[in-house]
């Protein structure tokens, strides 16, 4: 088995070690192979805005799974909409499976991280990741769909393409006077978009995943329109690991 993912938050990667197999980072891994071969290949990512990240989009529009068997799932905090339809339309061949998960939503601008993080015990993420965990491994056939309601909102969300995720997104955010530039963000930061010297400076390519804002251990990343300094990281994911995964290798 072979599982790719992308994580800012941990989200992701919990999930992904969860279903297992061989695992592959995304941002390390997008501009190197087009196809991979295994008997069972999926994908974890992030559901943003109801839609898929752009690094995400691409990989899946480039690339070729070749197996008997692949799967698809998105980590959502509120609502995932159509988006576990949708992405079958993206990749190169569509899933066998799909299934979105609720977990923290983690959009600082629309949800208070200290009512995200004291919700996400009753959110039955672990019965719900097993359930997940056990279908794959059972080589299940479903696409999850969306209700009427969903259906018809759905292209209404999509089209209003939130401010927080444009490729230049991170140069409204604001570093605070606690920055010690220990380079925690660059080191987080999925497509180097971050440079750490006398001060952090950004470029244009931020995936809007807000890693550099929820893991600076001092907190001094702020994003337009937040609700508080309250920041947000999966339990079972450390800094270390998402540092591992996202720090782009030459």
């Amino acid at each position: 088995m072979t599982t790719f993912y992308f994580t800012a938050t941990g989200n992701c990667l919990a999930v992904a070690k969860a279903i297992g197999g061989t695992l592959y980072s995304i941002p390390q891994i997008i501009d190197k192979e087009r196809r991979y071969q295994d008997d069972v290949i999926g994908i974890v990512f992030p559901v943003y805005n109801w839609g898929l990240p752009r690094m995400i989009q691409r990989f899946l529009q480039t690339t070729t799974f070749d197996a008997p068997y692949t799967f698809a799932v998105g980590t959502y905090g509120f609502t995932c909409g159509k988006c576990m339809e949708n992405v079958q339309s993206v990749a190169v061949r569509p899933f066998d499976y799909t299934s979105g998960i609720r977990m923290a939503d983690n959009f600082l601008p629309g949800f208070d991280q200290r009512k995200e993080a004291a919700g996400f015990g009753k959110r039955h993420v672990p019965e719900n990741l097993a359930r997940i965990v056990a279908e794959i491994h059972a080589n299940t056939h479903k696409t999850e769909r969306a209700n009427l309601l969903l259906r018809a909102a759905h292209p209404l969300i999509t089209a209003s393409e939130s401010k927080h995720t444009e490729v230049n997104a991170a140069k409204r955010f604001r570093i605070d006077e606690t920055c010690t530039l220990c380079g925690t963000c660059a080191k987080v930061c999925p497509t180097g978009n971050l440079t750490v010297t006398d001060r952090v400076t950004a470029a244009n390519r931020c995936e809007g995943c807000l890693a550099c804002a929820y893991l600076c251990p001092q907190h001094a990343v702020h994003v337009p329109g937040e609700k508080n300094d309250a920041r947000w990281r999966h339990p079972d994911v450390t800094v270390a690991e998402i540092i591992a995964a996202n720090q782009i290798k030459a």
